[in-house]
């Protein structure tokens, strides 16, 4: 665990998080660009019925 800065209570450790983004319909080529760089996580029906 990371602690806050100052003298609050431990928070979680987000250094690697990363936003998941859903979609029935595809993502465009900004979105798959972003993915590419680990900027983001996209899931499409594929992925999240069969896994990645």
């Amino acid at each position: 665990m990371v602690r806050s800065p100052g003298t609050g209570p431990p928070s979680a450790d987000t250094t690697h998080a990363r936003p998941a983004c859903y979609s029935g319909a595809g993502f465009d080529p900004e979105r798959r660009a972003a993915e590419e760089r680990g900027e983001v996580v996209l899931v499409d029906l594929h992925r999240l019925y069969h896994g990645s």
